[in-house]
């Protein structure tokens, strides 16, 4: 996982965000990159995603 999208990540995610939370959107980043690539990562998809959770 890149620093910038890890950052990027942090940024997407509600303040109150529980920690099974995080650790899941940082897994599913982590997916993402390696499914799409580091710089071809669709946030309005995994923001629609976190926020259905």
């Amino acid at each position: 996982m890149t620093k910038e999208n890890a950052l990027r990540l942090v940024e997407y995610l509600p303040q109150t965000v529980p920690v099974d939370g995080l650790i899941k959107a940082f897994y599913r980043l982590e997916n993402m990159e390696e499914e799409q690539g580091a710089d071809e990562i669709d946030w309005d998809e995994l923001k629609k995603e976190i926020d259905s959770w």
